[in-house]
């Protein structure tokens, strides 16, 4: 898959798992993608939530978009920087309208707005040889082989 088709699968699916770490624990959770173009891959978050502290102290995560339809997901990885961009702030309020009288109360100090900087895309596929294909590696542990054949 191309970078400009990757874009499209996350632009049109934009509810994604965003997993980050915290002091040695894994946190995940579900967040709606604002955009992702050739001018970066763009989330926004409250301020107030751990979500924030967590990206401020450690911004390594990964996103994973996926298509049940498609039997596709794609996993993103990268490095969350928060921007400051009153232009992009401002077109997030106007495109957003749900979020505009929040965004225009709260200013700098309500809205998170994160850039996910040097990405690295992952795509899988389920496909109709799938089990077939896992299954006759040598790296599958007998234990999930095992559940996978059911016993």
């Amino acid at each position: 898959m191309e970078r400009e088709a990757i874009f499209k699968f996350m632009n049109d699916n934009p509810k994604f798992a965003l997993a980050t770490s915290h002091n040695g624990q894994a946190h995940v959770r579900t967040i709606t993608l604002y955009r992702a173009d050739a001018n970066g891959i763009v989330f926004i978050i409250g301020k107030h939530k751990m979500v924030y502290q967590h990206l401020i102290a450690n911004p390594s995560v990964e996103l994973c978009f996926c298509s049940p339809e498609e039997n596709t997901q794609v996993r993103v990885r990268g490095n969350v920087r928060i921007s400051g961009d009153i232009v992009l702030r401002n077109e997030i309020a106007t495109d957003v309208p749900a979020l505009k009288p929040w965004i225009m109360k709260q200013g700098d100090n309500g809205l998170a707005i994160c850039l996910l900087e040097n990405p690295k895309a992952k795509l899988w596929k389920m496909t109709e040889d799938y089990a077939t294909r896992i299954t006759s590696t040598t790296a599958m542990s007998s234990v999930w082989l095992a559940m996978y054949n059911g016993e």
